[in-house]
């Protein structure tokens, strides 16, 4: 709880930074850009999620636990863009890690308006975080609607680009702002 409401706290300097553009990223060493190519894509590769009604793509404000996320202008050069798609072990679900290692991810009671950032993607003795799961409408790569699951459970709730601050609000099947082309 205290790390959400320590997230929170930033989103006002957050959404000040998003308005002034995309936030320069950094790769470090052995990380790679998001890609931009039409191949296929496959699990494990870091690709850029593209929102389909605004064009823009996600982007977390650093690679620090509890970082925002956001909708920017889509630039093949920004390691924050890029997102390596892994199921977790045994399950059909998705998680979306960032190349800090860390996973995108909900609190632990999300309701319409939830913020999505950054936190772990496994805790010690678990193969995955709950809050960092999603299910997608159809397989990737694909326009895809992208459901939060936590604690095994279905809130009802999908990734949504409807600001510049990446949030979850009630799934509309009808919303192009919750259609993301992933693993492009």
């Amino acid at each position: 709880m205290f790390r959400l409401a320590k997230a929170l706290a930033c989103t006002g300097g957050a959404l000040l930074l998003a308005g002034l553009g995309p936030v320069a990223g950094t790769a470090s060493a052995g990380t790679q850009a998001p890609s931009t190519g039409t191949a296929t894509a496959r699990l494990g590769e870091f690709h850029q999620i593209r929102n389909v009604s605004t064009g823009l793509c996600l982007q977390a404000l650093s690679g620090s636990f509890g970082s925002l996320i956001f909708q920017a202008n889509c630039d093949s050069g920004v390691a924050l863009q890029g997102w390596q798609t892994l199921p977790p072990p045994g399950r059909d679900l998705l998680r979306f890690e960032s190349p800090s290692g860390l996973c995108m991810f909900v609190g632990d009671n999300p309701v319409n308006g939830s913020a999505v950032l950054l936190d772990e993607c496994r805790v010690q003795g678990k193969d995955s975080v709950s809050n960092a799961e999603w299910t997608a409408s159809a397989g990737l790569p694909n326009a895809v609607s992208l459901r939060t699951q936590v604690n095994g459970r279905d809130h009802n709730l999908c990734m949504s680009g409807t600001g510049i601050a990446l949030a979850v609000r009630t799934c509309n099947n009808n919303s192009f702002d919750q259609r993301w082309l992933v693993g492009f």
